[in-house]
């Protein structure tokens, strides 16, 4: 799409002024009408006849626009004064045409280069499939704690949160996350104690060799709340 431009200073230029009053504003009107079909239409500021007959266009008037030097008279109609000076000319539409056609092009060729799993949206990327607001099931939130951490030893999931690796007295949502999937996974519902050197911390008086806070009565408590 062309865009017909006018020059904000046109309301007092000398070309304007020099068209009579009377017909100024109506002559006016039928140069803006035909600049903005010439530029839809790609003529470069020809225009007809038979349109200016069209627009209820007059002689009287296309003669004042002629001697403002507006216009010119051309073989089968008029043409505008020194279009390509302030307007896009077709060849700069073509040039602009086939310059976005070249970008888009080399970008959907770049596109089909990338190795993006076909179960990716079209318009997206991998790794970012879930930037609409649906969560990544498969990466944890980092704004909570990893409900699922590795042991150090072995890799093996434990029924704690990363914030708490040997439980917590304190109600933690990670920390259930944790255990129902411990819980799922046909693991012990009772780990056994951290195998963690006694460096002097306080043990449970209720559960043997389990130092404070105490991960069987955490569980405990949580059964019974349940």
């Amino acid at each position: 799409m062309a865009w017909f431009k006018v020059d904000d200073g046109l309301h007092a230029s000398r070309k304007l002024l020099s068209i009579p009053r009377t017909v100024r504003l109506s002559a006016l009107g039928l140069w803006t009408i035909a600049g903005s079909w010439s530029a839809h239409e790609e003529l470069d500021g020809f225009v007809p006849d038979f349109m200016v007959k069209e627009w209820g266009g007059t002689p009287r008037l296309v003669k004042a626009l002629v001697e403002a030097g507006l216009w010119e008279v051309v073989e089968g109609g008029n043409q505008f004064g020194k279009w390509a000076e302030y307007q896009p000319t077709r060849a700069d539409l073509d040039a602009a045409r086939e310059s976005e056609r070249v970008r888009k092009a080399e970008y959907r060729r770049r596109k089909k280069d990338e190795s993006v799993p076909p179960d990716v949206p079209p318009g997206q990327t991998e790794g970012h499939q879930w930037e609409s607001g649906h969560p990544d099931p498969t990466r944890p939130d980092p704004t909570r704690p990893d409900p699922f951490p590795k042991g150090k030893e072995g890799g093996t999931p434990t029924p704690f949160c990363s914030n708490h690796p040997f439980g917590t007295d304190d109600p933690c949502r990670a920390c259930g996350d944790a255990r129902k999937a411990w819980k799922a996974a046909g693991e012990p519902v009772t780990p056994p104690p951290p195998s963690v050197p006694n460096r002097g911390e306080p043990m449970c008086n209720t559960h043997t060799n389990y130092p404070l806070p105490c991960l069987r009565c955490a569980e405990e408590r949580e059964e019974a709340a349940a």
